[in-house]
């Protein structure tokens, strides 16, 4: 048995203005895994995927967020009861921070 992760991430920072940083949580999923939205609404779906930064909320603040990838999952899930956004291989989350 491993204790691998089922998922790699990479985290990249960008400068975009002077006041502004975009920073990149990349996702490499094993196959057979997923990763929620972290749009995912409702107490009684999936916990949705989410980005804490140290510093966040006392020295900048999140002024957007996206998500974006190719096998990108929209679909009913008969466990949750609700349609459900997941990502399978790969996805990347977008935080803009200022």
């Amino acid at each position: 048995m491993t204790d691998a992760s089922p998922v790699d991430w990479k985290v990249t920072a960008t400068r975009v203005s002077k006041d502004e940083y975009e920073v990149n949580f990349n996702a490499n999923i094993k196959e057979g895994y997923y990763i929620y939205s972290q749009f995912s609404k409702g107490s009684k779906g999936p916990m949705p995927t989410a980005f804490n930064i140290d510093g966040e909320g006392d020295r900048f603040k999140t002024i957007k967020r996206k998500e974006d990838g190719e096998s990108k999952i929209v679909k009913y899930d008969n466990h949750f009861k609700m349609t459900l956004t997941k990502f399978a291989d790969q996805a990347t989350f977008t935080k803009k921070l200022n």
